[in-house]
């Protein structure tokens, strides 16, 4: 087992150790992972039963994507280094538990998508 460049191997540049272990085909992998993940995401998005559900998985697919996209700029040396974790790959406690607590939200939405009983808030004009 060789030693990597990377100073910090588990949080910030998780993306380049994996790399240096799995090769190429190792980083392909992650991508479509990630990538299927936010497919799947999008997907619930469109088939939920209410603007609230669609909101939450696109505000989550945002979040996601950002993170992945941010990552991997710093990993590349395109953007600056910002401290932002890969979802679901990187080591940290704190954004572990946020994307967790945002899969279940999805996976939520995607469980009530054929609830058809909406609240109906009601805006009363106070005369």
């Amino acid at each position: 087992m060789s030693h990597s460049a990377v100073p910090v191997q588990q949080s910030d540049f998780i993306f380049s150790v994996a790399g240096e272990q799995l090769g190429f085909i190792g980083c392909i992998l992650i991508l479509v992972l990630l990538l299927l993940y936010l497919l799947h995401t999008l997907r619930v998005a469109r088939g939920a039963a209410d603007l609230l559900g669609s909101s939450i998985c696109m505000g989550f697919f945002g979040m996601i994507a950002a993170q992945t996209i941010f990552n991997l700029g710093m990993c590349l040396d395109l953007l600056p280094v910002m401290g932002v974790t890969l979802p679901f790959f990187s080591y940290g406690g704190s954004s572990a538990i946020c994307l967790y607590f945002g899969f279940g939200l999805v996976l939520s939405v995607y469980m009530h998508r054929f609830n058809m009983d909406r609240v109906n808030l009601k805006r009363h004009s106070i005369s």
